[in-house]
């Protein structure tokens, strides 16, 4: 859930901490305010929450058809995974 935050919100800095009795708070993740935007998508966010792979073995798309539209990053066929558990829509 954070990480689906992470993506959607990414001028926003988000930090995860788990807090235990009688222990320091540990900070679980990390996503520092996205300054830097490469028309209009956070590239480095998608990258540390994706995998730092991804943005360079990725596409853009853009594309409407009647009243749909659909845009994001599409893996390409060279990298893939063994799970959905990357997989964000919205």
């Amino acid at each position: 859930m954070v990480k689906r935050l992470a993506l959607a919100n990414p001028s926003i800095g988000i930090e995860l901490y788990e807090h235990l009795p009688q222990k320091s708070p540990r900070q679980i993740l990390r996503f520092d305010a996205e300054t830097e935007l490469f028309d209009g998508r956070a590239l480095s966010r998608l990258g540390r929450t994706v995998g730092k792979e991804f943005p360079g073995s990725s596409v853009w798309i853009d594309a409407k058809r009647d009243e749909i539209t659909l845009n994001g990053h599409i893996s390409l066929p060279t990298y893939t995974r063994g799970t959905a558990s990357s997989q964000f829509c919205s």
